[in-house]
């Protein structure tokens, strides 16, 4: 059985902390052509509850064709 590596998680535990899995939008444009890139800027449920302003911000990088998360 092979490991795939593809999607191995990474983090910087700095302030802001920064996290990564999967492909790069240039990657997944190279690789599957079209890709769909969705942003979002939110509260941490975390950070609501103690009444932090702090914002989150995510970004999903999906193939187009498939509707597959690949970043």
């Amino acid at each position: 059985r092979q490991v795939s590596h593809d999607n191995v998680p990474s983090a910087v535990f700095t302030q802001p902390p920064i996290a990564s899995v999967g492909m790069s939008e240039e990657q997944a444009a190279e690789a599957f052509g079209e890709i769909t890139v969705y942003t979002s800027k939110f509260n941490a449920m975390k950070n609501t509850l103690s009444g932090r302003s702090e914002k989150t911000f995510m970004k999903l990088i999906v193939e187009t064709a498939s509707d597959r998360v690949v970043g």
